[in-house]
Parts: structure tokens; sequence; C-alpha cells
């Protein structure tokens, strides 16, 4: 089947680094409005009580002072990075939504060298002043030198979020004398405060420097998990004896409970069916789940085969619901976001699956249209977020690579309709304009994750991602991104 011309993807719409603002429960204003813990005070329309600080967290403006580290332990989907955008609008000290406690807040993804890299040059880029000279010695100095340096620089308080650092090889890098993780910061000038949060799934307290607070992260208690429940539901209180055995099944963890709420909602909403019986109908396919029989009874116990059988069941019930109101591309597409790497897809390179050579499913390509609604449906339920870019949760993504794993066939085609969109995205983009230049890095976490898919070693495949990561490679060089296109050299090598 003969591929169909894609069109020019133009300038890359949108803010890839942008604060990933759909885990907030309500978009009460902005921010947050369910702590993980109990809120102490009284709610008010303006208020959400205030919260007792963590130990330790806080520190005095003192000059002189370095730059205080903290990382968020704990499994895929318990709330960590939930946790940490609300320390980014409440500091620790309250949930008034409209109080932010830092002038600057900056997200980073950490989940791959490639695109520490380029949330770092973002930073960069962000603090760049054109009138202020450039720093002594910034011809030499390095990426990470030079966004302490700037951090540093500024009198306002400035927060910087490490998303995703799950990497072990890549947390031993960041906290090498050279990494942005460094013991030795540069000293805090007089009226400067700042700091820095960090997100991880390695939980070995050895793992981590002595100069990083380490707090683990577990589940929420049964009162903010059933709150959580019913705003996603729109349950009333009246059903709060079966949301709350919900949630226990759940183990409390924040993204079971949002992709629940979420399901229940939409079955409600679609079937006219009660609460009650959605809520019914969700804890039936739950117990069809093998791996939720061996869950631990321990809340620290909970993670890893155990956690992604949850989610898995999560997924399944809800692909089939989107599948029975006529969604019949859901399963598919979002396995093919699974394939892509745990960054956000740009849309307009989704679209491309439209015009790809290999099919998305069925023999047939996917219309435009179709493929519009069917991102719609999985924004609906929770399986997909954003607008300009579609993020997938990596935990939903792991749960979805883990079903391709039993099924290669349709793993194979998915992939070749992944080189098909990073084939043409890749020749599409001008190199000469300036405005399409975002595109590089944004394609390149993908571009890895699909020279890393065993489907890369099929015959006829090799040749055409070493084509496609030489030229992205060039590119990437070209605008400053060198550990990237280092990177994605690597990663086409190892595939060939």
């Amino acid at each position: 089947m003969d591929p169909v011309p894609a069109r020019s993807l133009g300038p890359l719409k949108g803010d890839l680094h942008a604060l990933p603002t759909h885990l907030y429960p309500v978009p009460l204003y902005g921010g947050p409005a369910l702590p993980d813990r109990r809120v102490k005070g009284t709610r008010t329309r303006t208020g959400r009580g205030r919260l007792a600080p963590p130990s330790g967290f806080r520190l005095p403006n003192m000059p002189g002072r370095r730059v205080p580290v903290r990382a968020f332990v704990g499994p895929g989907g318990c709330g960590k990075t939930l946790l940490a955008l609300g320390q980014s609008y409440s500091g620790g000290h309250n949930w008034d939504p409209y109080l932010w406690s830092y002038t600057d807040i900056r997200w980073v993804s950490a989940r791959d060298e490639a695109s520490l890299e380029a949330g770092l040059m973002n930073v960069l880029r962000h603090l760049h002043r054109p009138a202020e000279p450039p720093a002594p010695g910034d011809g030499e100095a390095s990426l990470e030198d030079l966004v302490l340096n700037r951090l540093h620089a500024p009198a306002w308080r400035w927060l910087l979020i490490l998303d995703g650092l799950d990497d072990p090889d890549l947390l031993q890098r960041v906290q090498a004398p050279g990494g942005i993780l460094r013991e030795r910061t540069p000293p805090f000038p007089w009226r400067a405060d700042g700091r820095i949060l960090i997100t991880s799934r390695i939980a070995d307290r050895s793992a981590w420097g002595r100069w990083i607070s380490v707090a683990e992260v577990t589940p929420w208690h049964s009162d903010p998990a059933v709150e959580l429940l019913r705003l996603q539901t729109g349950a009333g209180p009246e059903h709060d004896p079966e949301l709350t055995e919900l949630a226990a099944r759940l183990r409390r963890l924040p993204l079971a409970l949002r992709l629940a709420g979420r399901h229940v909602h939409s079955l409600t909403a679609s079937t006219q069916t009660s609460h009650r019986e959605g809520i019914a109908a969700l804890r039936t396919a739950l117990d069809r789940a093998p791996a939720l029989d061996r869950a631990p009874a321990r809340p620290a116990d909970v993670g890893g085969t155990v956690l992604r059988g949850i989610v898995g069941a999560l997924c399944e019930s809800s692909l089939d619901h989107l599948e029975g109101q006529g969604l019949r591309r859901a399963r598919p597409v979002l396995a093919l976001l699974a394939l892509c790497a745990a960054e956000p897809v740009p849309e307009a390179f989704l679209k491309l699956s439209a015009s790809a050579a290999t099919p998305v499913a069925g023999g047939t390509r996917i219309s435009e249209e179709e493929l519009e609604r069917t991102v719609a449906g999985l924004r609906e339920i929770g399986l997909a977020h954003g607008r300009s870019f579609v993020t997938v949760d990596p935990l939903v993504r792991e749960a979805m690579r883990a079903a391709l794993d039993h099924e290669p066939a349709e793993a194979l085609a998915l992939h070749g309709c992944l080189l098909d969109m990073l084939e043409s995205a890749v020749l599409s983009v001008d190199p000469e304009d300036p405005a399409q230049a975002p595109w590089w890095p944004a394609l390149a976490p993908h571009l890895c994750a699909a020279s890393d898919h065993p489907g890369a070693a099929e015959p006829g495949r090799t040749a055409r991602l070493s084509t496609a990561a030489e030229v992205l490679a060039a590119n990437l060089r070209r605008h400053g991104h060198v550990r990237t296109a280092d990177r994605v050299a690597r990663a086409a090598a190892l595939g060939a």
C-alpha cells in the first residue's frame, strides 16, 4: 500500500515543556484542589484549608545557602508528580490555589538523557536576557553550569521540577560533580531563593546523594481518595460506601482512582445507568483481573506487577467501553501512543498515522476525522491528555506495552506505522525555518523509542531508521542539542 503524501508539519504548536496540569483533580483557579493527606481548617469558596509544612523542607533565606534538593520516590501512579506540582503552588503551607509560592516554575522531563537535555535547554532559553552581557566562561561552561548559574542570578523565587528520573544510570550522571544535581551548587546571592524537586521510582536511599532529601510517597488516605472518586464520577454522598470500597480495591492510588472515576463517569453518561450500577460494573471487571488477587495488604508493598495489573485492568475496561461506543480504533491508537516514548506526542505528528503506508489496524487507513474522534474519546475517559500534545501516563504506557507482548504481529504492524510517521516527519520539517526548529528535539525521544523496539531489526527497517536518524542528528547538532544527537545516533546503531 502506497503512502499518502504528507503535508508540511509547520511550526510546532504548544509548549513541549508545559506543566502537566491534567493531573489536577478539578480545574479550580488553575491549581490543585486536593491534598494527599487530611486538610486542617475550614474550607471556603476561595480556600482549601491549611496543611502542616513538611518538616525540613523550607529553609531560611540566607545569603550563601546552597539550593535544597528534594526527591519524591515511590511506585508509578502513586501521585509523585501531583505532589511536586502541589508544592509549586502551595509550597507545602496551604492549598489556596490562587496563591503561588514561586515566581518562576520550570518543569523538565528526566525520563531519558535526550528529554533532560531538551528541557534544560528550554530552561536556559527562558532565563536568557538579551540585554545582559554573557557570563564569563559561557563558551566553555556546560549546559548544567549555565542553567545553575542563571537560576541563581535572579532575585525572585524559582522552582525546578525534574520529573520521572527513573533510570539509575542517568541518576548517577546527574549527581556527578558536573551534573544538574551536583553536591556543590553555586551559593545563593542576597534575596535569591530556589529549590529543585525530583520525582523518581528509585526508592533505594543509597542511590541518592547525602545532600538530597528523600521522601517516600505512599497511597492517599481514605477521605481524599473517596473525594477524588466523587469528583471524577459525579456521584453524590449517598454513594460513599461503594466509593470507599472501590478506593480500597484500587489501593487508593491517584492514577487508578482517576482512571476508575473517569470510566464510571463516561459509562453513566453514555448508557444512562446509575452510579451504583456503574461502580458495580467496574468492580466486576476488576474482579476478573488475576493480578489484583495477589495484591499485598501493606501499602508500602504496592508497585511493580500488581500496580500494572490494576492499571491494565482499568485500561481494558475503558477500551472495551470506547469500542462499544463505536470507537473501534481506540485500542490500536492507544497502543501506538504506547510505542512512542514516555513523552508528549505532538498532535500534528500523530495525525501522520492517517497517511502512513502501514495502517494503524484492520488493514485500512484511519481517517483524520476518525483519529480526532478516537483521541477525543481517549481524553474523555482519562487514558490520554493534552491538546497540542497528546500525553499518556507512564504506567498506562507500560500496561499497554505489556499487552502488546502477547500480540507480536500487532506490535510489529504498529511499529511499522510509527516508523512511517517518523520518516515522514523528519523529511517534512524545513531545516531552514527557525519556527520549525523545536520539532527536532520533540521527535528525538520517539525515534529512540522506535530504534529500541525489537521491530527495528526487521529487514528494511534498519536502513530507514538509520537514514531518519542521520537527518535528525544533523539538525539537532545544528541547534545545539549535541547530547541528544549522540543519543539518537547510538540508538540507531544499536537498532541496526
